[in-house]
């Protein structure tokens, strides 16, 4: 049967997967491979595609997105490169089936039927020594220790969050965007939480243009600020509705503060950036 997906769902979930971002002047993917998961949702209630990925250094961001689908049991297709699979996508509209055989990917749409090259062996990453069936294997281990608001611990422990949030996921990719003022492209944003007010997002330099974006909503109980990276724009930019926003202190830890969103097709944490 195979996996059957609207073609404009596959690309945004694959394009989530990528988590691009700008550093340096250069515009790249985070993650360059992984695996299209189908079968039954969290509560068995109906049928996924999903993806699980650390992002390429193995440490500052893991995520789970997933559109619906039409798959009998469960399935896995491997996606060597996701770019060479957008580029294929470019080729098909509508419902398109997804089907895997002798280490190969099969696209299927009306008329068109497009096949690559595919096997989990292959590396996760240029120049890495891990499989990207091994990659996956270890972003899913991760994934497990992380829900909505908290973290497991690895001593059987919960870390809970701090202050948690519901903001629009046009509201934060507002904010995210500021950062591309007079071309700075920084990909930087600075979380602040004030007792006076919501929570803030700054981005920017002060010489090409520093800015900040206040959200409204319920004031964390103690102030505090973290920049995150990792193409957090990107993201938001492609999804709607309401972004539920948690703040996790791993300060204790030497891990200075993370963030966990979550939305209706997907949840990341991402690490904050430690000073020295």
């Amino acid at each position: 049967m195979g996996i059957k997906v609207a073609a404009s769902d596959l690309k945004r979930l694959l394009t989530l997967t990528q988590r691009r971002q700008t550093v340096a002047g250069k515009n790249n993917p985070q993650v360059i491979a992984c695996v299209l998961r189908g079968g039954a949702d969290f509560e068995g209630e109906a049928t996924i595609l999903q993806t699980t990925s650390l992002v390429r250094d193995g440490r500052t961001s893991v995520s789970r997105f997933y559109v619906h689908c039409e798959v009998d049991g469960e399935e896995s297709i491997v996606v060597p490169d996701i770019d060479q699979m957008l580029g294929v996508l470019k080729a098909h509209s509508g419902e398109i089936t997804l089907s895997s055989k002798d280490n190969k990917t099969i696209i299927k749409s009306a008329k068109k039927r497009t096949t690559l090259q595919a096997q989990a062996g292959g590396l996760a990453f240029p120049h890495s020594q891990e499989t990207i069936g091994e990659w996956e294997t270890k972003s899913m281990a991760l994934m497990t220790k992380v829900d909505a608001d908290l973290y497991h611990m690895t001593d059987g422990s919960n870390l809970e969050a701090f202050y948690t949030v519901s903001l629009p996921a046009s509201e934060l990719a507002e904010a995210f965007s500021c950062d591309n003022i007079n071309g700075q492209k920084l990909n930087q944003y600075e979380f602040i939480g004030a007792k006076e007010t919501c929570l803030s997002v700054r981005t920017g330099g002060i010489f090409k243009g520093q800015t900040e974006y206040t959200f409204e909503g319920e004031a964390p109980l103690d102030e505090f600020s973290v920049v995150f990276e990792g193409g957090l724009e990107n993201v938001m930019s492609q999804i709607s509705g309401d972004v539920q926003v948690s703040f996790l202190d791993f300060r204790p830890y030497n891990q200075g503060i993370r963030a966990i969103f979550t939305w209706e097709g997907g949840i990341f944490m991402q690490a904050g950036v430690i000073d020295g």
